[in-house]
């Protein structure tokens, strides 16, 4: 029998035996020709097959990027910038390094804990908090009241 592109492909039909080549007579999705059975499969064969599938399917998507950043390489090149240059140099496009911000709060006995009031509140200033200590006994310059 013949399988995709008219190669050889070792389709068993579904008998009363079950097949000893993982592949049977189901149509794939396309409708086209046979894909693999997996009925009569061990779990040690199941589990080597999706360890293959899942290779392939990683294998296909880095061809597939390694195809699409050669088309905009060249893309690039052809209207005269190199590819980091409209990536912002970063090699991550549109993704800007982030400058530290100043710390606004200080720890009162260990003046190398700082925090700058953005993002998680570190473990000193959470317990603090939860001892019924305000905020603003942390700040670096309070913030005069006019």
């Amino acid at each position: 029998m013949n399988g995709r592109n008219g190669k050889d492909c070792p389709v068993q039909p579904l008998g009363d035996e079950r097949p000893t080549d993982i592949y049977t007579n189901h149509p794939d999705a396309d409708g086209d020709q046979p894909i693999v059975g997996i009925d009569g499969l061990d779990l040690d064969k199941l589990k080597a097959l999706q360890k293959d599938v899942n290779k392939a399917v990683e294998e296909y998507d880095e061809r597939r990027k390694k195809e699409a950043r050669a088309e905009v390489e060249a893309k690039a090149r052809e209207l005269g910038f190199s590819l980091s240059e409209l990536a912002d140099g970063t090699g991550k496009a549109g993704k800007k390094a982030r400058t530290p911000q100043p710390a606004n709060y200080r720890h009162p006995e260990n003046a190398s804990l700082t925090w700058s009031g953005r993002g998680h509140q570190p473990g000193w200033i959470k317990e603090a908090l939860a001892n019924g200590t305000s905020l603003d006994e942390f700040l670096i310059e309070p913030k005069s009241s006019s």
